[in-house]
Parts: C-alpha cells; sequence; structure tokens
C-alpha cells in the first residue's frame, strides 16, 4: 500500500486503497466536524434549555390564581363516611363557581 501513496490516483491497481482512504478520511472530517459544532453550538443548547425552563414555571399558575380555585375542605368530611367523595369536591367547585360568578366583577380576584 506504501506503493499506492505515491502513485496517481488514476491507478487502477490503487483505486481501492484510494477509496478507503477518502472514506476514512471523510469519516474523520466528519466527527472533528461534529466535535466543533457542538463547542460552538453549546451556548445555544443552554439558551435554549433555559427558555423552555422559563415556560415551564410560567405555565403553572401563581399563588393568587391557585387560591382562588381552592376548595374549601370543611364542606368535604360533612357527612359520615368517605363515600361520594368525588362527588362532593365537584359540589363544592361548582358551589365556588357560582359565587364568583355571583360577586360583582370589581370584586372578584383577578
Amino acid at each position: 500500500m506504501t506503493w499506492c501513496a505515491g502513485q496517481p490516483v488514476s491507478a487502477p491497481a490503487c483505486k481501492t486503497f484510494w477509496t478507503w482512504t477518502v472514506v476514512a478520511g471523510a469519516v474523520i472530517g466528519l466527527i472533528v466536524a461534529w466535535k466543533i459544532l457542538a463547542l460552538l453550538l453549546r451556548p445555544l443548547r443552554l439558551w435554549l434549555e433555559e427558555r423552555r425552563q422559563r415556560a415551564r414555571e410560567a405555565a403553572v399558575a401563581d399563588e393568587a390564581t391557585m387560591a382562588q380555585y381552592k376548595v374549601d375542605d370543611s364542606k368535604l368530611h360533612s357527612g359520615p363516611g368517605q363515600e361520594n367523595v368525588a362527588q362532593k369536591i365537584r359540589e363544592a367547585l361548582l358551589e365556588k363557581k357560582l359565587t364568583d360568578q355571583h360577586r360583582p366583577h370589581h370584586q372578584r380576584k383577578p
């Protein structure tokens, strides 16, 4: 194969050697390019991850909104036993919704 290194690329006896040399060079070049690109794009990736984190945090309601939809749990345990808890929760939410609708707009929580 050292003989092919000194021969031109068009030599028919060295066609396989030059083909594999080009393939190996291309693979090495792609690996180097991938590593350089990864180093250059790291700040962009960190910035995108920070934006995603802020979007996830913004999706969670704030304390005032959470308090607005809090159920009065004293009404949930007014009856004997634990049966129909889901129904009691629905009724308590419906009752809170109705009382909020009857309250004047300027008194409603934002």
